[in-house]
């Protein structure tokens, strides 16, 4: 469920790769170019159009948020696979987390038509949610006794990020740094050390 601190978990992945590229450098280098990055295009670009259709109401919010969901779970399928030779052991791990978080989210939103979060952590984060209340068209506030919604949904509260966060966030917040850590790495390569410059003495 969003809150102010969202914006620190989305920002976390960043923060954490640089470290991550600078102290595991070593070891990913040995790792093969990622796959499939491309399959991000449709989630960006799907992202404002279910954004304005929500907003024009020519499409009902359940159908928009399975939607999407059925195309992240797509896209994640696709990256894993696409990925599935990779070399580094670091950086496939950081694929296998990325996707399964995705996954657990999208599923997540396929099963309720909405991302469940779980009334009572939302209470307990000072809310006043009830079981079956939208705090917004792509969540729907649920109660303890559904279990897919225990497993999958918003449900750990953190009051740091002022957020309820799902165990597909928890695993998406190390895979992306690990996979953004890949990519800035050879960026970190020390530039080869310039060659002396001999002047010639004539005899």
């Amino acid at each position: 469920m969003p809150g102010p601190g969202l914006v620190i978990l989305m920002l976390a992945p960043i923060a954490a790769a640089g470290v991550l590229a600078v102290a595991l450098r070593a070891r990913l280098a040995g790792a093969s170019r990622l796959g499939a990055l491309w399959l991000l295009v449709p989630i960006v670009v799907a992202t404002p159009v279910a954004a304005r259709l929500r907003a024009a109401g020519v499409v009902p919010d359940g159908v928009l948020n399975r939607t999407f969901a059925v195309l992240v779970l797509l896209a994640a399928a696709g990256f894993l696979i696409a990925n599935r030779g990779q070399r580094s052991a670091l950086v496939r791990a950081g694929v296998r987390l990325t996707a399964a978080g995705a996954a657990a989210n999208a599923a997540a939103t396929l099963l309720y038509g909405a991302m469940p979060v779980l009334a009572a952590s939302a209470r307990w984060m000072g809310s006043d949610l009830r079981a079956g209340e939208h705090p917004d068209a792509e969540y729907v506030a649920v109660s303890a006794s559904q279990v897919p919604a225990l497993l999958l949904g918003d449900v750990l509260p953190v009051p740091v990020l002022e957020s309820v966060v799902s165990l597909g966030d928890l695993l998406l917040v190390p895979g992306g740094a690990i996979l953004l850590a890949a990519v800035l790495a050879p960026l970190l390569r020390p530039l080869p050390a310039p060659t002396p410059h001999r002047e010639e003495v004539n005899p």
